[in-house]
């Protein structure tokens, strides 16, 4: 099997795990003013390397190999990286230090700057920077041994670990890495948005997202989100037993009339 046949394989089940509505996703957010907004700080907006950790020599090193791609100043010869190319540098230096090849590496670049979907190249990229940056989403770089790489949320990469899609793997914290690039804090000024989706919310609409119930509330405890409870109502025909048997943190409210079952309220809990 070709290098491009195993990524294909490996994007497929991928694509399975994002889910049906990603591609509209992307498409919207593609469509959307923030998007220019968004892209063109990440394009333009210049970031320093820490020279500490990552020397001239071995920036060198990485050019001479076909690794970077960054813009020279034209009289001191200096290096001008924007954000993307800030965060691939930082992601170079973990996976050396994970001990993948330069080949692999560029196999790596090549899923991650090329062969993103749909048709627009890194339009991935800038759409999961963008979960991350703007609405402080959990997203991976999921590398296999190989150098196939692929972008995923949370939500998407424990559904591929369901699908058992994925074998022998990295996974890299996109978060981690802009935090090693100081944008944790700074992201509020570079990418403004109105408002912004702390984890705590993203649990909670992940947690609304799924399962069948009429309402939900959600319950603070200390000026915190701290459950969520979801209630769904059954009719005569539950079994109880079963409905008890359900789910280990729910609250079960059964109504009866001369001895039967009329209907039961079921209502699971959710920590957050």
């Amino acid at each position: 099997m070709t290098q491009e046949q195993r990524h294909a394989s490996f994007s497929d089940l991928c694509n399975l795990a994002r889910g049906p509505d990603f591609l509209t996703n992307v498409e919207c957010f593609e469509k959307s003013d923030f998007y220019k907004k968004f892209t063109s700080n990440l394009y333009h907006h210049e970031t320093s390397i820490d020279k500490q950790n990552i020397s001239y020599r071995v920036l060198n090193h990485w050019d001479e190999e076909g690794l970077l791609e960054c813009i020279r100043d034209s009289e001191k010869g200096w290096r001008k990286f924007n954000l993307i190319e800030g965060f691939w540098v930082y992601t170079i230096q973990i996976l050396r230090k994970m001990g993948l090849s330069f080949e692999s590496l560029k196999k790596v670049k090549h899923c991650i700057f090329h062969l993103t979907t749909p048709r627009k190249a890194s339009i991935s990229l800038e759409y999961y920077l963008a979960c991350t940056l703007a609405l402080s989403k959990p997203v991976y770089l999921v590398v296999t041994p190989d150098g196939t790489a692929e972008l995923l949320e949370y939500s998407e990469y424990t559904n591929a670990l369901a699908l058992q899609a994925l074998n022998h793997h990295i996974v890299l914290s996109l978060n981690e890495i802009l935090k090693r690039m100081n944008l944790s804090q700074a992201n509020k000024s570079i990418f403004p948005l109105e408002a912004e989706l702390t984890p705590e919310l993203y649990q909670v609409f992940e947690s609304l997202k799924e399962d069948d119930f009429e309402h939900a509330t959600i319950r603070k405890k200390e000026g915190k989100i701290d459950r969520v409870e979801k209630t769904s109502t059954k009719n005569r025909d539950a079994k109880l037993q079963e409905l008890l048997e359900e789910n280990a943190n729910q609250d079960v409210v059964i109504k009866q009339r001369d001895g039967r079952l009329i209907f039961a309220t079921q209502t699971s809990i959710e920590k957050v």
